[in-house]
């Protein structure tokens, strides 16, 4: 299918170097899609799967081997003692309460010279 729709693109392209419109891509992708869609090319990608005919050793062999899956063991992360867990337990800020801290925020933004001009545009 890639190769059938790399095929219409390349032509159309090959006589106008500009944009593919919507329409001109859905009508190529047609084209392509009944060319390369067709029995043959279904029943060789079975084939090549080993499902059709079944063919264990094929679908095994395509199998990753067990040496390239690494399994760890699970374990919890230590716990971080500079981290504020209290607003786990609480209740999500409400409306009033995120207004109050924009507005500090916003004021020492505006007061801070280390912040640069761009940084204290954004927060107004």
């Amino acid at each position: 299918m890639k190769r059938a729709l790399a095929l219409e693109t390349d032509a159309a392209l090959w006589l106008d170097c500009g944009r593919i419109s919507r329409v001109e891509w859905t009508e190529m992708f047609i084209r392509a899609r009944e060319k390369a869609i067709i029995s043959n090319n279904i029943v060789a990608g079975w084939r090549a799967s080993g499902l059709w005919p079944l063919s264990l050793v094929t679908v095994l062999r395509r199998l990753p081997t067990t040496s390239t899956i690494t399994h760890e063991t699970p374990h919890t992360p230590p716990r971080q003692q500079d981290l504020d867990l209290s607003l786990l337990d609480s209740s999500p800020p409400g409306g009033t309460e995120l207004r109050e801290a924009s507005a500090i925020s916003n004021s020492a933004t505006k007061a801070s010279h280390d912040i640069p001009f761009l940084a204290k545009r954004f927060s107004e």
